[in-house]
């Protein structure tokens, strides 16, 4: 009760007025803001050690595609140098797009006795070319590549193609095919879902998609939010982006996700290999630089340079 009586004895002195205790008029004091000091962030990457990877392609077997077989074919062995020279434990497979016929629906294509392609294949340039070069007679259903993965990585993954999947094995899916995607057992988003979720490596896994890029939006979409390279299959050569695809597998990865959004600006790129530093140039009017920076991925790529394994990757930036 007297702090009350007190409390109440000094509002009647102040009151509600701008004065002081002793009638004189006092000043608000002036507010200073402390200046906004941007934010720096150091978002560190380690390049993964090499390890085991399964590789699906998913083709389309219509008579459309007999040229962008002979391509594939021609370029397969650029993928398969990248695996051997570093040491990846991968199994590579083939299924067409077609969910309609039983013999397709998501199972692998056998050739020269095996199922898959490993390092223990005796001609795996030989055997690809028969998994991969299909009858493409124009009587198979329509194409569905999503479908058709998830049959195969789902469905059949314990039945027509046992032994393919690894439990510890990061996954790169392939799409190849010249037309839109109708597939219809999971939505877009569902499917990508799905994929991110599917394995234990989401880091390393990849969709890459090799299509109509005026046909099939959706599929280039979902490898722009999963992680894959992408190249529309009316231009050749395909080496480029094969070999891309083997680094992916290799998990060698030369895209870079950011941990915020960056003042592009302020980017600055490192990585210690072997023990050394080195710093990479960044873009600017004169030049191309050393990476780039995506911002509908928020991620820095690499021109380039490949960080060979135990590399550690630094990349600093002002976050907004």
């Amino acid at each position: 009760m007297r702090a009350l009586g007190l409390s109440a004895l000094l509002l009647t002195v102040v009151g509600c007025s701008e004065t002081g205790l002793n009638g004189q008029t006092q000043d608000s004091p002036e507010i200073h803001n402390a200046p906004d000091v941007p934010e720096r962030v150091v978002d560190e990457f380690m390049q993964a050690e090499a390890n085991e990877a399964d590789v699906l392609f998913v083709i389309s077997n219509w008579w459309s595609m007999d040229q962008a077989y002979a391509e594939l074919v021609d370029n397969f062995d650029d993928l398969l140098n990248v695996l051997i020279g570093s040491g990846v434990n991968y199994h590579i497979g083939v299924i067409s797009t077609d969910t309609d016929h039983f013999y397709e629906t998501g199972k692998l294509h056998e050739a020269n006795g095996v199922k898959f392609i490993t390092p223990q294949t005796p001609d795996p340039l030989d055997t690809f070319a028969e998994m991969a070069t299909m009858n493409a007679s124009g009587c198979v259903g329509p194409r569905r590549p999503r479908d058709a993965a998830y049959l195969a990585l789902e469905v059949e993954v314990d039945a027509a193609n046992a032994g393919f999947r690894r439990d510890d094995a990061s996954m790169h899916t392939i799409f190849v095919s010249d037309d839109r995607d109708v597939s219809y057992r999971l939505s877009l988003e569902e499917w990508i879902d799905w994929y991110q979720g599917y394995t234990k490596t989401p880091e390393l896994d990849s969709l890459s998609t090799i299509v109509d890029f005026s046909k099939d939006e959706d599929n280039i979409y979902a490898s722009d939010v999963i992680g894959g390279a992408t190249h529309p299959i009316q231009e050749y050569p395909w080496r480029n982006v094969v070999e891309e695809i083997g680094l992916r597998a290799q998990g060698l990865r030369t895209e870079f996700s950011l941990s915020r959004q960056p003042v592009p600006e302020t980017i600055e790129v490192e990585a210690q290999v072997d023990g050394s530093w080195l710093t990479f140039e960044a873009p600017s009017a004169d030049s191309e630089g050393d990476w780039w920076y995506d911002a509908s991925r928020n991620s820095v790529h690499f021109r380039d340079f490949e960080a060979p394994e135990g590399a550690e990757i630094q990349i600093g930036y002002e976050a907004i």
